[in-house]
C-alpha cells in the first residue's frame, strides 16, 4: 500500500517537481503529494517545458521507496496507472507512448493528454528520493498547433480533477506496490 504523510494543494507554482525537491530535506522521511492549479514553469522530458495552464492535473509524488528496483519500468508502470484510470471514469481509449506519454483517441487520432517525469536522487546502494511528475490535460486550454488533446476536448464537458486524482493514486499504489516487489 503507499501511504501519503502530506498532501500539499496549492495555486500557481513555478513547478511541483521543483518544490518537491526543494523540501525534501525538510521531510527526510514522509511521502509526500504536491499538486498545483497552474504551474509557471511546468516540466516535461528533457527540460522541456510543460503548458500547465489553469483546468489541468500537475502534481509530483514525493516518495521514499523501502526497496531499490528497475527504475526503467517505472514511467511505463505509471503510465499504465493513468491509463487504465482515464479508460475506467471517462471511457477514453489509450495507449501509452513510450517512455512517458500518454496518449488518447480523440476523433481518428490519438494525441498526447499527460506526461510522466520521473526524477530520483540515489546513492550507490540506496534510492533516497523518487519523484513521480504527472501533468494531465482535463479542463484546460491547450496552446494552438499543439498535438495533444484533453478530456474536456473529447468528452465535450469538464470534469473533476480531484475524482481524477483520487482514483489515478489507488491505481498507481498497485503498480507502484508491484514495482517494488519486483526485485
Amino acid at each position: 500500500m503507499l501511504k501519503i504523510d502530506k498532501i500539499l494543494k496549492l495555486g500557481e507554482i513555478p513547478s511541483t517537481q521543483t518544490l518537491a525537491k526543494e523540501i525534501s530535506s525538510i521531510f527526510p522521511k514522509e511521502n509526500i503529494l504536491i499538486a498545483a492549479a497552474t504551474q509557471t514553469q511546468g516540466k516535461g522530458q528533457y527540460d522541456r517545458k510543460w503548458s500547465s495552464n489553469l483546468g489541468g492535473l500537475y502534481f509530483t509524488l514525493l516518495l521514499r521507496p523501502s526497496k531499490m528496483a528497475d527504475l526503467s519500468v517505472l514511467p511505463y508502470q505509471t503510465g499504465k496507472a493513468l491509463a487504465r484510470t482515464l479508460e475506467s471514469m471517462y471511457d477514453l481509449k489509450t495507449k501509452i507512448k513510450l517512455p512517458n506519454d500518454v496518449l488518447a483517441l480523440n476523433g481518428k487520432t490519438y494525441k498526447k493528454i499527460a506526461g510522466i517525469l520521473i526524477e530520483t536522487q540515489c546513492t550507490e546502494k540506496d534510492l533516497n528520493l523518487l519523484l513521480v511528475g504527472v501533468g494531465v490535460n482535463v479542463n484546460n486550454k491547450l496552446p494552438a498547433g499543439l498535438a495533444a488533446t484533453s478530456i474536456k476536448q473529447i468528452k465535450k464537458s469538464a470534469r473533476n480533477i480531484d475524482a481524477l486524482l483520487e482514483n489515478f493514486l489507488k491505481n498507481f499504489a498497485e503498480e507502484y506496490l508491484l514495482w517494488q516487489n519486483s526485485i
